[in-house]
């Protein structure tokens, strides 16, 4: 198992460590419930360092951009940055990435399972002048929660001009870092990516010195991207699902459907057009019995109609919230089958919990 860069900072605070993607990860620190909850009323520090960073350099980065990818980038400017998919040429789904057009070249942040695959699907259909570097033991803190921008105004007040999916380079101890506006949580937060990791160990104890911050981990950090309706790779996203499938129809820039050129369009275009076999699904609970990934969902006529693919107790809401792809035409009344019982199921709209990005 691989470990993180900053795993020595992280034994410090004496977590609980899990398996993930390779590596050997926080879990948790106070408690998923603990974490959970601070994040939606203060500030949490996520270290998801596991994940990948990708530099795209090179005159035809635009042209591999819109032979891979249903961007347009003509629309993303320096500064900016986008989320998309990697598509395959069935229409499916090879990674979801971030993409951050920076001044000099591009940055590109991949799921941490998924690295050799990119990088992989990349080199076989690179073409002209680009190239594509894997950067090796580089660092991504996150700081989700509400009070993370005070805690950016005391350390790098210059930033505190960034709105959502924006980004600029700051320094830190004389490391450029590039520091971005989003999140995976649903919450006003900040993302700091760098490759020193003398700055980012010293970054990681000043963000945690700030009274609003405390330190979280994986299993919140899945519960907080559950309840903002954001999917995860490997569960609700895959090489056989369309992003018109997975409900990301709005990663389809509007030249990418007037004049598509990305690999699998001639799929996701009709999907659009036509519609999908199947629909990702968000499903409520209302109680507490834990429905999880692969619980089967049921009509009426006790017919399997679909399967969960997330699911967990919101402590935010006090249910239970779930995706599932459901066959098309998606029945009326949905249940889940946790161990014999039929547990009714209400469809409902994303996000469970309501957004609160700084626009």
């Amino acid at each position: 198992m691989l470990t993180l860069p900053l795993a020595d900072c992280h034994d410090a605070l004496n977590p609980k460590w899990a398996p993930f993607a390779g590596y050997t990860m926080p879990l948790s620190y106070a408690g998923t419930l603990t974490e959970h909850l601070h994040t939606r009323t203060h500030a949490s520090l996520f270290d998801v360092s596991h994940m990948g960073q990708a530099v795209l350099n090179g005159p035809d980065t635009d042209a591999l951009l819109r032979s891979l990818t249903p961007i347009d980038p003509a629309t993303l400017k320096t500064g900016m940055m986008r989320y998309t998919v990697l598509t395959n040429a069935h229409g499916g789904i090879v990674d979801d990435i971030m993409v951050l057009r920076r001044e000099k070249d591009t940055l590109i942040i991949v799921n941490a399972g998924n690295k050799a695959k990119v990088c992989d699907h990349i080199a076989k259909h690179r073409q002209g002048d680009v190239t594509f570097t894997l950067l090796d033991n580089t660092i991504i803190l996150a700081l989700q929660g509400p009070q993370s921008k005070t805690v950016i105004a005391s350390l790098f007040p210059e930033a505190l001009d960034l709105s959502f999916l924006t980004h600029r380079t700051i320094l830190w101890q004389g490391c450029e870092i590039t520091l971005s506006r989003s999140g995976y949580t649903g919450e006003d937060g900040f993302e700091f990516y760098g490759t020193d990791a003398k700055a980012a160990r010293s970054l990681f104890q000043a963000l945690l010195n700030h009274d609003a911050v405390k330190p979280a981990g994986l299993g919140a950090r899945d519960t907080l991207r559950l309840e903002a309706g954001l999917s995860l790779y490997g569960l609700d996203l895959s090489d056989d699902t369309s992003p018109v499938e997975a409900g990301l129809s709005f990663v389809i820039q509007k030249a990418q459907r007037e004049n598509p050129t990305f690999l699998g369009h001639e799929t996701i275009v009709s999907h659009l057009k036509n519609g999908t076999p199947k629909t990702l699904v968000p499903l409520v609970f209302q109680g507490r019995q834990p429905i999880r990934h692969d619980t089967p969902v049921v009509d009426d006529a006790d017919h399997v109609v679909g399967a969960v693919t997330s699911g967990a107790f919101s402590p935010t809401r006090g249910d239970v919230v779930a995706l599932a792809y459901i066959t098309n035409p998606v029945p009326e009344h949905l249940f889940a089958m946790v161990r014999g019982q039929k547990l009714p199921l209400m469809r409902t709209n994303l996000p469970f919990v309501p957004h609160r990005y700084h626009r």
